[in-house]
């Protein structure tokens, strides 16, 4: 005899409700913000959402995995493969959540992705560990950067962050990546996220700034000419208060990171985002 299913309560029903608002609002954020990683987004095969839930949460304990978060992670993650199919050299990957979705893919169906990847993208993105990158790593988060400013029209030396770099800190993915414009230094910089998905620990800074971008050729001419202009005026309010004027902070990437275009400003190559999460990604 067939037991009939159990009538869902009405806490089971609010929640139901609630988790499907959540994902609306998300989904109308995403449409507004990156367009074209939301519309690749809706072309993922509909297995890769039970492969995620099934095995990311084994791999990355606390992971949050209601309807919203798996929409957000995916799109990080599809964002991240068009900024790495439209630069030359290797991009990073900022974020452990969006991670979480290319581990379950590859685990699931490796030869759909690689597919997947071809017919989307026109070429395949490379799952390389952090030692399998070339060049400085710090180079291949900014490559990243700049790609993703691009595609939500943001100016990378604005300090407002693209969806893959916010993911993280959205989602409050424990052991993930709060990454955030460093304001005095004016460059990118990243805590770690704890248990509770609350950043902790020192600031850890990267070598992803004005010079970094200009001399990897990521600015446009007006960015360049914007990049140059405060580098002129922090050099006034330096020979100011050399000459024991008044004059403002003058902390800036333009002296103490802002010359150096190597990931020396890393703290070694896990603040970068370790293991997959700033490293996984690729081509050369």
């Amino acid at each position: 005899m067939t037991v009939p299913a159990a009538t869902p309560t009405l806490l089971q029903r609010w929640t139901a409700w609630r988790e499907r608002r959540s994902a609306v609002r998300a989904r109308q954020q995403l449409q507004r913000r990156c367009p074209q990683a939301l519309a690749l987004q809706q072309r993922l095969p509909s297995r890769l959402h039970a492969a995620w839930l099934e095995h990311a949460t084994d791999e990355f304990p606390g992971l949050p995995s209601q309807e919203a978060d798996w929409l957000l992670a995916s799109t990080g993650l599809m964002q991240f493969f068009l900024a790495a199919a439209r630069t030359d050299g290797p991009c990073a990957l900022p974020s452990r959540a969006a991670d979480a979705v290319w581990h379950a893919w590859l685990r699931w169906d490796a030869t759909g992705l690689a597919a997947f990847q071809r017919e989307r993208l026109g070429r395949e993105v490379p799952h390389l560990k952090e030692a399998q990158l070339p060049g400085p790593l710090d180079h291949a988060l900014s490559r990243c950067y700049a790609a993703c400013c691009r595609a939500e029209q943001l100016n990378p030396l604005d300090g407002r962050l693209p969806l893959v770099f916010e993911l993280d800190r959205l989602l409050r993915m424990p052991g993930g990546w709060h990454y955030a414009w460093h304001k005095g230094l004016r460059c990118l910089s990243h805590q770690v996220l704890d248990v509770d998905g609350d950043p902790r620990g020192r600031t850890q800074l990267h070598a992803v700034h004005g010079a970094s971008l200009l001399g990897l050729g990521l600015l446009t001419a007006s960015e360049q000419a914007s990049w140059q202009q405060q580098l002129d005026r922090l050099g006034r309010q330096a020979d100011a208060r050399a000459r024991g004027e008044s004059g403002g902070s003058g902390s800036s990437c333009g002296s103490s990171c802002g010359t150096d275009t190597s990931s020396s400003a890393c703290d070694g190559g896990s603040s970068c985002g370790s293991s997959c999460g700033s490293s996984c990604g690729g081509g050369d």
